[in-house]
């Protein structure tokens, strides 16, 4: 008979918490829970935005208790999000909210990179991704105790902090050339947009752009919208500032730098007098640049009994840059910049840039991006 009771009341409680359980469910249409393995006891603060005519920002809490954590929330599209453990300022991290998906995470929050994510599919792909880039900051981590470690054994600071931004300078490249290439690769995956501030930023609008029309046209398409405006912004403040702080003089004598074709012989600009030159700084990672190559060659096709163009490869390695030109069967001369000193005398600060250079081999013009008015210039000159 007593067994028949608790029994019973286990059955109903089971039933109780099934009926909380979806009644929570019908209100809510994301769940987020999992474990911080670096916050025993705590609250957690979550503020997420609903954007729509006028955008909202939604402040959430949830216990936390022996590291676990369960929160809800109720979404009309995917939104950015942010946590943070109350009263601990380093305790944050950036993430990405989507309706209909459920997120669990583990691992701790004062080093987010080392979190784990899985759930349903969004959050499966996404935490992939996460794994996939984890690699580079673990290197960033190591970077850093490098450089702590040489400080506190009595070595010069500035000497360790140059070579600790060097370090984080190539890493970070690295990173964002395999965030491109991981996310071309699993275009089809909604997740991969978690890994998008990681790519290389020059390659994040056509990124965009690849993703199917299920996606770019879905629950994601406002978080698209914002990625691409948030990086128009971002390009123009940067190309402004920029150039205004670090534009080339032109009307002076074009500075001469020497560098390697593809045969290993050397290339100069003197070799070029008595024609118009083209000095086009470019990359085989540079979306652009390659967007942009179609045009360029009818130009050159056009006028190249009046007009040389010079290649200058950036940021590229011997193996790339050479199967580039054979993919895009770009006609000029090719060099590559291996040591970025070319990028530095021409003061580049954006890809594809165009030095323009008279018959005198005088500065006349640039041009940064596939900016139309660089074939009006050269028609206009070519016609004096």
């Amino acid at each position: 008979m007593n067994n028949q009771y608790w029994l019973k009341k286990k059955l109903h409680i089971t039933l109780l918490l099934i009926l909380i359980s979806n009644t929570i469910l019908a209100q809510y249409n994301f769940k987020l829970s999992g474990t911080f393995t670096d916050v025993k006891n705590g609250t957690l603060i979550c503020e997420y935005i609903i954007r729509g005519q006028k955008q909202k920002i939604i402040t959430e809490e949830a216990p936390i208790k022996d590291g676990k954590f369960i929160l809800f929330a109720k979404l009309e599209n995917a939104c950015a999000a942010t946590l943070q453990v109350k009263d601990r300022q380093f305790y944050t991290l950036s993430t990405i909210f989507v309706p209909n998906e459920e997120a669990i995470v583990y691992g701790p929050i004062s080093e987010d990179y080392k979190l784990t994510w899985t759930g349903t599919t969004f959050y499966k792909q996404y935490g992939k991704a996460k794994d996939f880039i984890r690699v580079y900051e673990n290197e960033f981590s190591q970077a850093d105790q490098l450089m702590y470690k040489g400080i506190k054994a009595g070595g010069n600071v500035n000497k360790l902090r140059k070579q600790n931004m060097e370090a984080r300078r190539e890493i970070n490249y690295a990173k964002g050339l395999a965030a491109v290439k991981y996310i071309r690769e699993h275009i089809n995956e909604e997740g991969t947009l978690g890994i998008m501030a990681s790519a290389n930023i020059d390659s994040i609008p056509k990124l965009l752009s690849m993703y199917p029309k299920e996606i770019s046209e879905g629950r994601l398409k406002k978080e698209i919208a914002l990625g691409l405006e948030y990086y128009n912004i971002f390009v123009k403040e940067r190309n402004a500032a920029y150039y205004t702080k670090n534009r080339i003089e032109m009307s002076r004598p074009a500075l001469e730098f020497n560098l390697k074709g593809l045969n290993g012989n050397l290339v100069t600009l003197n070799q070029y007098k008595g024609k118009f030159l083209i000095i086009d700084f470019w990359g085989s990672w540079c979306t652009w640049c390659i967007k942009g190559f179609s045009k360029l060659k009818a130009f050159y096709a056009q006028h190249k009994d009046q007009v040389e163009i010079i290649g200058v490869a950036c940021k590229d390695d011997d193996k790339q840059w050479r199967q580039a030109i054979i993919k895009y069967a770009l006609p000029w001369q090719h060099v590559r910049s291996e040591d970025g000193i070319a990028e530095q005398i021409y003061k580049v600060y954006g890809y594809p840039y165009k030095v323009i250079i008279d018959k005198n081999g005088t500065v006349i013009k640039s041009f940064a991006g596939n900016d139309k008015e660089f074939y009006t210039y050269m028609d206009r000159l070519l016609k004096k």
